[in-house]
């Protein structure tokens, strides 16, 4: 039972006095509320097998593999090796690229963990 579910039919009938809860009495309350709780089920109905599913992925690198793995249609493994889609940390590499404008030998910019020499 999900935090939205929400029995109108059955709201109707406990708020009504206990002198008015003959059939007919509940019969009518039941065809007032019926547009409300359509309303009510198509809307949250769409909505929460979605939701049910998102709440439960968090920021984790192996969650992320297994929802890429999901969506692509591809088999995912405990193993990151042996998944088809994984992901590789290459921090602290060591990879730095240069680039200068052409004719500019002043600007050098560079990419990477620290750059060499910045003066060439």
């Amino acid at each position: 039972m999900a935090i939205y579910d929400v029995d109108y039919y059955l709201q109707s009938e406990r708020l009504c006095p206990p002198k008015r809860r003959q059939p007919i009495t509940l019969a009518w309350l039941k065809v007032l509320v019926t547009p409300l709780q359509q309303l009510h089920n198509s809307f949250f109905g769409v909505f929460s097998p979605n939701l049910i599913e998102m709440i439960k992925y968090n920021s984790q690198t192996i969650i992320l593999e297994a929802i890429l793995n999901k969506v692509y249609g591809t088999q995912f493994r405990n193993e990151p090796s042996l998944s088809d889609i994984y992901i590789v940390n290459n921090a602290g590499s060591g990879n730095i690229i240069y680039l200068s404008e052409k004719g500019d030998s002043n600007t050098v910019t560079y990419f990477g963990d620290t750059p060499a020499d910045t003066n060439t």
